[in-house]
């Protein structure tokens, strides 16, 4: 987020779940003088999405793995992609658990295929 507002990026919405990290993000906006909508989520989507608007690019980086139902999640957030744009951004990646991230939820499905079965296409993964 910090880099966007850097690049003259000023229209910045940061969503996680409540915590200490959001908290520090918080924190961070605030000392630079930054004004970034902060939006937490909230545990079950379904029922409450408390996004508004549309967006062209969506960072979710070391977030999925801590949910236990990404997908409605992912759908959520595709409900707020600029559907007008020729094309919209969506960074994302997903970790596994290992002895290092214990904390990480092994899913059923692989990152790729809930993108797939959300989006209705394969996504373009660049490395």
């Amino acid at each position: 987020m910090i880099r966007c507002w850097e690049l003259g990026k000023h229209d910045v919405t940061h969503y996680d779940v409540p915590g200490p990290v959001l908290d520090f993000a918080r924190w961070r906006y605030k000392q630079r003088g930054m004004e970034v909508t902060v939006v937490e989520a909230p545990f079950d989507v379904a029922k409450n999405d408390p996004l508004g608007g549309y967006f062209d690019t969506v960072t979710c980086i070391d977030t999925l793995e801590h949910l236990e139902d990404p997908v409605t999640h992912l759908e959520q957030i595709g409900k707020h992609f600029d559907i007008h744009r020729k094309e919209n951004i969506f960074h994302v990646n997903m970790s596994a658990p290992d002895k290092d991230h214990p904390m990480h939820i092994r899913h059923k499905l692989r990152l790729d295929e809930m993108l797939k079965q959300v989006f209705g296409v394969s996504p373009e993964i660049k490395r």
